[in-house]
């Protein structure tokens, strides 16, 4: 690589300001990092999910952190009017301590429909960070719901049998609707006269 000297300018001189500028770049970039990325989270539909993104720093760090899913939604933290904030299963919460500025995302409940919600923190000077909800169906609820289904029905048939026999051995259920009963006395049957 050749560096093309500036008139009036000396290569050291240029160096030097490269470097100045490198470090400068540099030192405001690591002037935040992050204490709390949002991360990858498998949960089993009906349980809570957290996503936390946190980030220090010397100055006063901002965070935008944005819900993209079953409900899209994008808070900064500080900065919104409400610290804390709630819609249906989604709660957001946003704190600020010693240097720290810490925004979590809560759904309680998860559900199917939020399988593959996307959480997007974004701090100044740090590249985003990204996590993702996966909701799965427990197994054993269906072998639950198979079971009852099933039981139900042995359950009905069981009761409609009995009722039957039951029904058939009453007396008064054959008197009311109008079986003639046998009557135990003998009848005489007369004969007809032979001539």
């Amino acid at each position: 690589m050749v560096l093309k000297q500036f008139p009036g300018q000396s290569l050291p001189h240029l160096l030097s300001a490269v470097l100045l500028i490198y470090l400068n770049l540099t030192w405001s970039l690591q002037d935040s990092t992050y204490t709390h990325k949002p991360g990858n989270i498998t949960s089993q539909s009906g349980e809570s999910a957290s996503f936390k993104c946190g980030i220090s720093s010397s100055s006063s760090p901002k965070v935008i952190f944005t819900v993209q899913g079953n409900n899209n939604k994008s808070m900064s933290c500080p900065g919104n009017t409400s610290e804390e904030w709630t819609v249906k299963s989604l709660q957001w919460s946003c704190s600020v301590t010693d240097g720290e500025v810490l925004a979590v995302w809560t759904i309680s409940g998860t559900s199917l429909p939020d399988n593959g919600t996307m959480f997007r923190c974004q701090a100044q000077g740090q590249p985003d960070a990204v996590g993702y909800l996966w909701v799965y169906v427990s197994s054993s609820y269906f072998g639950i719901l198979i079971g009852c289904v099933i039981g139900g029905f042995f359950g009905i048939l069981i009761v409609f049998g009995l009722t039957y026999i039951f029904l058939q051995k009453s007396e008064t259920f054959r008197e009311c609707f109008g079986e003639k009963q046998e009557d135990d006395e003998c009848t005489i049957v007369e004969g007809s006269k032979v001539h």
